[in-house]
């Protein structure tokens, strides 16, 4: 004969334990003057005498495979709850995330406007033949200002609807 190794001991004990999770409550009824006992619920009283089994003494005496499956709802229960409240912290933590990377775009697109603006260096002397080419670059440079200026309006404008939208959501 095999000795019972910790592997056999772990199946048999979750088989066990599936088996007494399935079990499904019996139904106590009156039929007759008599009690029976039936997988379906009892019918009220009628014509066949049939009434239920009075819940109060058996909520009393319940089996362990019923109060484990309540015990199993109520953590069911609390774990839902948690991840609940996890998954709400989550997006909140994912909005204010969003709203700081947008007021980052925004001081990106701001620092690339003073680099524009200051590129033009004190040391820029062209001579006469370069005039067109340098009011050419000038306004080269005059209009990418004004694109980036127009972003930074754009980005400044999203990061406060952003902000406008996590107010109404969690600042209620």
């Amino acid at each position: 004969m095999r000795p019972i190794t910790a592997m056999t001991a772990l199946i048999f004990a979750l088989i066990s334990a599936s088996t007494a999770a399935f079990a499904q409550e019996p139904y106590r009824c009156k039929v007759g003057g008599q009690m029976v006992i039936q997988d379906s619920p009892c019918k009220i009283a009628g014509p066949s005498g049939a009434t239920p089994a009075p819940r109060a003494a058996e909520a009393a005496e319940q089996p362990p495979a019923a109060q484990g499956r309540n015990d199993l709802q109520e953590r069911l229960a609390r774990d839902k709850a948690y991840l609940d409240e996890r998954a709400k912290l989550r997006q909140k933590t994912e909005a204010q995330e969003q709203i700081q990377q947008c007021d980052a775009n925004a001081s990106a697109l701001q620092a690339e406007i003073d680099y524009v603006s200051s590129s033009r260096g004190p040391d820029y002397k062209p001579n006469l033949a370069g005039l067109a080419a340098m009011q050419l670059d000038e306004e080269r440079r005059q209009t990418r200002i004004a694109g980036l200026q127009s972003q930074v309006t754009a980005k400044r404008h999203e990061c406060d609807q952003l902000r406008a939208a996590f107010d109404r959501q969690y600042r209620k």
